[in-house]
């Protein structure tokens, strides 16, 4: 399969309305590019076990759902990936099919905004809550048109490959602003190039320099200040969906409070001692909590336990 042309579209389900709700999915900002870079480089033979062994750390530890993991072994593990594939437009290509929704929650902040310079601001304030070890500086007063990235993480290797996918995803969600046709002025890199200049041309639209000071995207002033209304754009689309998915997992959370609940009351029924406040002990939550949640979902603590007890009962005839 085509990396470049691969497609997540999210799960859905219905809210009890009718309306099509998104499944809660697992998404973890802080390692969701090295998620995507091993995903990468299996489309390009190289095994994760591969990439981790090389870096020197377990598959478990980097990819663990809700873990954490120093900044340094997620970049230094998508420069070994792209090392292993053999691709010298690696970067370009992780760049390309990442999600946009690796802002995350930073997404929502954009929603307000009015202007690529505000958007800019916005994201430079929140990014480092998101991703450790690194910066994107765009200034304060608007009148200079210029995104700065930079790795502030100590890492043991150059990250030419981890840089690229970096300038890469700020000008896919300009567009998304701005309109698909558009570009930089300009794009600078601090390090040499990697791959055939016209594949930098064919993904940022511009001329690329490397080599340079530092790591940046001009932008033309017009556009920086141009007004936008982000919720005619597929920004606003973004912001749903990450409204969507901690919706449903809000719900997903409730409906597994009511299975742990019915589980433990199938337990203790045969103690004789299967009373609310013994569940609220075993569910380690105060029981008014308990008994709240309860009644979100429409029902009771009595009505659950009767269920259960009608069950157990039709199973032992």
């Amino acid at each position: 399969m085509n990396a470049t042309s691969r497609a997540r579209a999210p799960s859905t389900r219905v809210r009890s309305n009718g309306a099509p709700l998104v499944e809660p999915q697992k998404f973890q900002p802080r390692n969701f590019i090295l998620r995507e870079a091993l995903r990468l480089a299996e489309d390009h033979g190289v095994s994760q076990q591969d990439v981790l062994e090389r870096l020197g750390a377990e598959r478990a530890s980097l990819l663990k759902i809700g873990g954490m993991l120093p900044a340094s072994a997620s970049m230094e593990a998508i420069e070994i990936a792209a090392e292993l594939s053999g691709q010298s437009d690696f970067g370009l290509q992780l760049g390309t099919i990442t999600d946009e929704r690796i802002l995350g929650s930073i997404m929502v902040f954009l929603a307000h905004c009015t202007s690529l310079a505000q958007v800019c601001g916005e994201v430079s304030n929140y990014m480092h809550v998101l991703y450790a070890g690194v910066s994107y500086g765009a200034p304060s007063d608007g009148r200079d048109a210029a995104v700065q990235f930079d790795v502030l993480a100590r890492t043991t290797c150059p990250l030419p490959h981890y840089t690229t996918s970096m300038l890469v995803l700020p000008v896919r969600l300009f567009r998304q602003i701005l309109g698909p046709s558009w570009s930089p002025a300009a794009v600078h890199m601090a390090h040499a190039r990697l791959a055939p200049m016209s594949r930098y041309t064919e993904v940022f639209g511009c001329g690329v320099t490397f080599d340079a000071p530092t790591n940046a995207i001009n932008i033309a002033p017009a556009d920086w200040r141009r007004p936008v209304d982000i919720k005619s754009t597929r920004v606003q689309e973004v912001v749903n969906d990450l409204l969507d998915v901690a919706e449903a997992a809000q719900v997903a959370t409730e409906d597994s409070l009511l299975d742990r609940i019915k589980e433990i009351i199938t337990t203790l029924l045969p103690t004789g001692d299967a009373s609310a406040r013994r569940v609220a002990e075993l569910l380690d939550m105060p029981m008014r909590s308990m008994q709240r949640g309860i009644a979100e979902r429409g029902t009771t603590f009595t009505d659950l336990r009767r269920k259960v007890d009608s069950r157990l009962k039709a199973d032992t005839q």
